[in-house]
């Protein structure tokens, strides 16, 4: 399914990288809008931890993930809702790849939590690749989320190879249905690695795309 609660066994993960990748133990920070001693990291193997001390001690949150090969997608953005901070969602990514059937890429994707990150669904509804790279909530409305998709060739053979395009897509559903928003030519094939959003009226959304 594209949108699922994934009861699956939560697992130890991995201390840090693994093999000879040289990527780091932990990808993304957010602080959260009303009480900064609340701090969600995003790692690479291992899930969310978080902080309700300012950073004294930590609890892992991995309920809801999907985990493959002994460990979860690396967590590349997460965004807490200005308007509702009990809602999380986090841009997550593997290879490019499908969004269903039996490769790691169908573990990927986004995920949310409504519940400060003790669980969290997987939403990838409209999506053509689960490589998700940036996410960001309007200020107003945590029901509208932009997220930034990474386009590239599948690291898999077989049915599965060949290439998945990104881009930038919009959700006004809290994420249970994505649409994509053309925004240039040949979009489909930059990652969007940044996004941040301006506190004008309306909101400015701003992003980069980079092609390798």
């Amino acid at each position: 399914f594209c949108t699922d609660v994934h009861e699956t066994p939560i697992i130890n993960g991995q201390d840090g990288p693994a093999g000879p990748d040289r990527d780091s133990v932990f990808k993304s920070l957010t602080v959260h809008p009303i009480d900064p001693e609340i701090v969600v990291l995003g790692t690479e193997r291992n899930g969310f931890v978080r902080s309700n001390d300012g950073g004294l001690t930590w609890e892992r949150l991995r309920a809801g993930m999907r985990s493959i090969i002994g460990a979860y997608s690396e967590i590349w953005d997460i965004d807490i809702s200005p308007r509702n901070p009990s809602v999380i969602i986090a841009a997550t990514l593997d290879s490019p790849g499908p969004i269903l059937g039996t490769t790691p890429t169908v573990h990927a994707g986004i995920y949310k939590s409504v519940d400060g990150g003790q669980n969290w669904m997987q939403l990838n509804c409209g999506f053509i690749t689960s490589r998700a790279t940036s996410m960001r909530f309007h200020p107003a409305n945590p029901d509208i989320a932009i997220a930034g998709l990474e386009g590239g060739e599948a690291s898999y053979s077989g049915p599965d190879g060949g290439y998945y395009g990104g881009g930038i897509f919009r959700t006004e559903d809290g994420g249970e249905s994505w649409q994509r928003v053309a925004v240039g030519e040949n979009d489909e094939r930059n990652g969007y690695l940044v996004m941040t959003v301006v506190p004008t009226s309306p909101p400015t959304f701003v992003t980069f795309g980079m092609n390798g």
